[in-house]
């Protein structure tokens, strides 16, 4: 296995020493569930996991996965079929130490259905208003495609604006790949003094 190779392996490398137990998480899109099942796995279940999406193949997919993996719907996990644009689902005034976006298309699955900058970017303002401090905000953009380099370039300048006083906003990516390689952004809400 490769220990870095892609931006999955990268964001599990962070992810593995970041997710405690217990913690509250949300995967904003959680394709075919193979993320919803890493992260219901490091939280066990004293965590609550919300993982969405707007396609119901992808809810089905990670249904399937995490039910052939033990898990079952219940409080601590929540499957949603909904847009990430809003974070209705959570309860009110909760807070979560988690956001992830896998944006872009459903592997496997239609490449015309994808996500777009106009819902991603009201989808990040909701998870801002959410996440507790010291809590991250995990962003994967595809940019191989049309929808993925607008969403590039529309999330990026909203995240280089970002009050420094209050988040830190890392970008990483792979620089010697070809076809316009994936790029992670993640942003710590700093801890109030």
């Amino acid at each position: 296995m490769k220990y870095l190779g892609n931006v999955v392996n990268a964001y599990k490398i962070i992810l593995r020493d970041y997710i405690k137990s217990g913690m509250t998480i949300v995967d904003a899109t959680c394709g075919n569930g193979n993320d919803a099942l890493f992260l219901k796995q490091s939280i066990t279940e004293t965590g609550r996991l919300y993982a969405i999406d707007i396609q119901r193949e992808a809810i089905e997919s990670t249904r399937r996965v995490l039910e052939s993996n033990g898990y079952t719907e219940s409080d601590t996990l929540i499957l949603k079929q909904c847009s990430h644009e809003n974070f209705y689902f959570l309860e009110s005034g909760e807070q979560v130490d988690l956001v992830i976006y896998n944006l872009g298309y459903l592997p496997k699955g239609d490449k015309k259905i994808t996500t777009h900058f106009e819902s991603t970017l009201k989808s990040l303002v909701s998870a801002l208003q959410c996440i507790k401090c010291g809590g991250l905000i995990l962003i994967l953009c595809y940019r191989g495609h049309e929808q993925g380099e607008l969403e590039f370039r529309h999330i990026e300048p909203f995240l280089a604006e970002l009050p420094q006083g209050e988040f830190d906003v890392l970008k990483m990516a792979f620089i010697n790949q070809l076809n316009k390689p994936p790029v992670m952004w993640i942003v710590e809400k700093k801890s109030q003094k």
